[in-house]
């Protein structure tokens, strides 16, 4: 199973105060410029039983990678003191 995705901003509100102190209004994040992210996940798994005849023998194996990058920058905080 294979999942990527582009992203042209942040996906989440910001939830603490601004530079002055004040608290972000509900949805808002701090951000005045885009935040592009992306990832890209792999991901594949592989169940075996095997019947003996006295005994069943399972095996589960899985395995799992992540790529992701980044960008994220805090000028809401600095605008908002007028720097």
């Amino acid at each position: 199973q294979q999942q990527s995705g582009d992203f042209g901003g942040r996906r989440q509100q910001t939830s603490s105060v601004n530079g002055l102190g004040e608290e972000y209004d509900d949805y808002e994040i701090g951000s005045v410029i885009l935040e592009p992210a992306s990832n890209d996940t792999q991901s594949t798994s592989l169940e075996i039983d095997v019947d003996l005849g006295f005994a069943t023998v399972s095996s589960s194996s899985s395995y799992y990678t992540s790529e992701r990058e980044s960008v994220s920058e805090n000028t809401g905080f600095y605008a908002a003191l007028d720097f």
